[in-house]
Formats: C-alpha cells, structure tokens, sequence
C-alpha cells in the first residue's frame, strides 16, 4: 500500500495530537533503529546521526592533513558545483 504525502503528513501530525507524550528515541546504529521499529515505535529521529556522520569525516580529515600530509578525504567528497546546486545561498 502506497502512501501519498499528504498521508504521511496526517499520520506524522496525528502521532503529536495524543494525550500521551511522544518519545522520539535516537538510534546509534541500524542495529538499535530495527529494535525500535520491532518494538513499534513510530517516529525516530536520525538528527544527530548526521551531525555524527558529519564530525566524524571532519576529524577523520583532519587526521589525515596532519598525520600523512595528505588530502585523499577529497576523494569521497561532493563536486563543488553539486554541492552548490544542493545548497543555495
């Protein structure tokens, strides 16, 4: 069964209209996000996972710049023009 947008917009709205609070976990790993899909949670949050994701290649290049004096990092990176396309001013 297909969900339009407007769908999932009512059903992500609804689950914050109840008279109970809405715990919005924030998984690790894939791991821990199947075990709060299996235990039926409804909404989780990924926020911090990108901003994990985002440091992590931050540091990881930063290491690299020091330690070997070199900048292989770039190799994985977004084109600049891509980039630029997917983030306008």
């Amino acid at each position: 069964m297909s969900s339009t947008q407007a769908d999932k917009a009512h059903r992500f709205r609804s689950l914050h209209e109840q008279r109970t609070p809405l715990l919005i976990p924030n998984p690790w790993d894939i791991g821990s996000a199947a075990e709060l899909t299996e235990a039926g949670v409804k909404r989780i949050s990924f926020g911090a996972s990108f901003h994990r994701a985002a440091m992590t290649g931050l540091i990881n290049a930063a290491r690299e710049a020091k330690e070997q004096g070199t900048f292989h990092y770039l190799d994985h990176t977004l084109p600049k023009p891509e980039l630029n396309r997917l983030l306008p001013e």
